[in-house]
């Protein structure tokens, strides 16, 4: 599904397909996320992990450990099958297995019940205010875990419904109490290479309307999100709230006057950030919003949201 549709520039080409090519895929999985990000945190885990050079570092284990399932989490999210088992062979394996998204969940679930383990235990060592996200706070660290094991216990839903929503509820409690615990970073500056990326890509590339996919969505099953994810751009009257179809502002042939189509409908986006406002790690407006839609959802599956689980959702909105 397309979250956004293009309307000017790179954005609009890549929604026509017109720029299609390895780059789009591979500048992130070949120079930041495999060889970079993921190749530290699991040079951190070996490290620490028992038979490791660091063994008893327990912490930064467990912060590496919650780091990595989340990572692999967005990824498998994003590609589907992906390598995990065989990744970190380096030249021993140049062509490692592509791993089910079930055995990526199934593994990234139990890291997580490592990590939280890990942050009981007595270490070696213990971060401080080098942890960009906590400032060394273990039990905020393990309220993450639980956030995340909420989240992506989820995801299997449809293979085993019953367990999953019972192990999600049961995270969930154990989870974030308010959206002060949030799982963010928010050590942002004005200058260039500190600027929050969303607040960036406004800032220099602004070429993005919300698609009508994911607008329909939203509205359809009254997902209250919207009113956070999304923003109405301009003089209240004078525009349309509306999605942008990805077959729009392409170039190809269609009734609608596209450009009349296309001014309208760019009153429709994500919400701005400043450049210092906090990125969510996890899911904007905040995770403790989130965990209360897990709740409905577990008890709800396939229908949209009663009216009274909206009240509650509303008022969390506040």
């Amino acid at each position: 599904m397309e979250h956004t549709s293009g309307v000017h520039g790179q954005a609009r080409d890549a929604d026509r397909r017109a720029i299609l090519n390895s780059q789009l895929g591979e500048n992130a999985w070949a120079f930041f996320l495999y060889p970079d990000i993921l190749m530290d945190l699991q040079m951190i885990i070996e490290k620490g992990s028992p038979g490791g050079s660091e063994e008893g570092n327990w912490h930064n284990l467990g912060i590496a450990q919650v780091l990595m399932a989340y990572s692999m989490f967005v990824i498998t999210d994003t590609w589907g099958r992906v390598p995990y088992s065989e990744a970190f062979l380096g030249s021993e394996d140049r062509y490692p297995v592509f791993d089910t998204q079930e055995s990526i969940y199934t593994e990234m679930l139990s890291m997580l019940d490592d990590a939280i383990a890990n942050f009981q235990k007595e270490s070696t060592s213990s971060p401080g205010g080098e942890d960009f996200i906590y400032g060394g706070d273990l039990d905020a660290w393990t309220k993450a875990a639980y956030a995340l094991k909420a989240r992506y216990s989820n995801r299997l839903s449809k293979r085993s419904p019953a367990q999953s929503a019972a192990d999600a509820l049961t995270a969930a409690e154990n989870a974030f109490s308010s959206n002060a615990d949030n799982f963010t970073f928010d050590n942002y500056g004005p200058e260039g290479n500190y600027q929050n990326p969303w607040f960036k890509l406004e800032l220099e590339r602004g070429h993005h309307a919300l698609s009508q996919t994911l607008y329909d969505i939203l509205d359809g099953m009254n997902d209250l999100r919207q009113l956070l994810f999304i923003e109405v751009l301009g003089p209240n009257g004078r525009v349309e709230v509306c999605g942008l179809n990805n077959l729009e502002g392409t170039g190809r042939p269609d009734p609608i006057d596209v450009t009349q189509r296309i001014l309208r409908c760019l009153v429709i986006r994500y919400i701005h950030t400043c450049h210092t406002r906090h990125m969510f790690v996890l899911l904007a407006p905040g995770l403790t919003l989130t965990l209360l839609m897990f709740r409905i959802r577990a008890n709800h599956p396939h229908n949209a949201f009663p009216a009274n689980d909206l009240a509650i959702l509303t008022n969390s909105l506040d």
